[in-house]
């Protein structure tokens, strides 16, 4: 079974880990936008958190498929946004993290064979590149209607 790879699962619970902080990230980003008085982005984090929610499906299906023991994580404490422009900043950082660990995880499993996981972490960077675009549009979106400045 190629999962037993120690290296492999490694990617594989550091993946887990990163789709479980995503979510938590962007519900709690989605109440912050909602406190800010801002519905539309509080909608889209929520669609945000349900896509992250989708990654870790997929994740966890490989992990058990291989039979992998599914394993509780510790997950780093996450800051709060004071504004919009921060909210942004603070995915965008995040995002590029996770695109560095599935491209990372990606190579890894072509190079030593470990062809499902290897299209596992593949479709999960492709999403993930389409997440982090889609989020430094929306940092740009909210200084442009901020007029370049700062709120918060």
């Amino acid at each position: 079974m190629s999962a037993r790879d120690p290296r492999l699962v490694g990617y594989l619970q550091r993946a887990l880990r990163a789709e479980i902080t995503a979510i938590t990230l962007y519900l709690s980003q989605a109440h912050e936008a909602l406190e800010w008085g801002l519905p539309e982005l509080h909608a889209r984090l929520l669609q945000d958190a349900r896509d992250e929610l989708e990654h870790e499906r997929r994740i966890v299906a490989h992990l058990v498929h291989e039979g992998i023991a599914v394993r509780a994580l510790d997950l780093p404490p996450l800051r709060r946004a004071r504004s919009p422009e921060e909210l942004a900043a603070l995915s965008r950082t995040f995002e590029a993290e996770v695109v560095e660990l599935y491209d990372d995880a990606a190579e890894y499993c072509r190079r030593f064979g470990h062809r499902e996981a290897a299209e596992l972490f593949e479709a999960l960077l492709d999403d993930e590149r389409q997440h982090l675009a889609s989020v430094v549009e929306l940092g740009g979106a909210i200084r442009a209607q901020s007029g370049g400045g700062s709120r918060g």
